[in-house]
């Protein structure tokens, strides 16, 4: 049996690396902006090895993300401060369609 490929497709994408250093913990993330997430952005944490699709509302959610990238509750709002602008450094996927 072969395999089918469903898609395969190239595109740029913007990608950044950050380290970030607070009073409690240290954060080395790699955040990806495709259009292929739907409008969201990859955000990878390279200490733990996990990532979650992020957009600007899920910012508000420290639920769904925080676990996942390591973060510590009293860094929250710190962490979050920093997504709203590195999040929103990109052109809506929507105006691609």
């Amino acid at each position: 049996m072969g395999i089918t490929l469903l898609m395969d497709e190239n595109e740029l994408q913007s990608s950044r690396y950050v380290c970030i250093v607070t009073d409690h913990e240290l954060y080395n993330l790699a955040i990806i902006h495709s259009s292929q997430f739907c409008g969201k952005s990859l955000v990878f944490s390279i200490l733990n090895a996990q990532m979650v699709l992020m957009s600007q509302e899920d910012i508000e959610d420290p639920a769904y993300w925080m676990e996942k990238l390591g973060v510590v509750k009293e860094d929250i709002e710190e962490i979050q401060a920093f997504f709203y602008t590195a999040l929103g450094q990109r052109e809506s996927v929507n105006a691609y369609y």
